[in-house]
């Protein structure tokens, strides 16, 4: 049972990190690399929020008044469906391809710091 909730949060995570992709790309009037940079950063904000809230709590799962089933559907499932590796780095290389390297490079690693700061944030919101 456990699998069918997180491949259901996972489908609602990729429906809000298209949703919330297209909304950016609208707001820019072209394709952007924004939408999924603003993806990651909230996911991994969140997530750290979930893992923060698990260690600073004292609770076995993430949000210890859930069950397990809940957190790993809200980590693995909402999370993981909304954040995007494999988008992100297509899009680097689309960068690289397009003769932008400067932005390439700036995609690549403010990517990840600020993924991995907005990680720390929210992690850091339970501290």
């Amino acid at each position: 049972m456990t699998a069918l909730w997180v491949m259901i949060a996972g489908a609602l995570g990729a429906m809000g990190r298209f949703s919330l992709d297209r909304v950016i790309e609208r707001a820019f009037h072209r394709p952007t690399v924004a939408g999924i940079v603003v993806v990651n950063l909230v996911g991994s904000f969140v997530l750290g929020a979930i893992i923060g809230a698990s260690v600073h709590t004292g609770g076995g799962s993430p949000l210890p008044h859930l069950s397990t089933t809940t957190s790993v559907a809200l980590t693995a499932g909402l999370c993981g469906g909304f954040t995007t590796f494999s988008t992100a780095m297509a899009d680097t290389l689309r960068l690289f391809q397009d003769g932008r390297s400067g932005q390439a490079l700036f995609h690549l690693f403010g990517t990840f710091a600020g993924a991995v700061m907005c990680c720390q944030l929210g992690y850091a919101f339970f501290a």
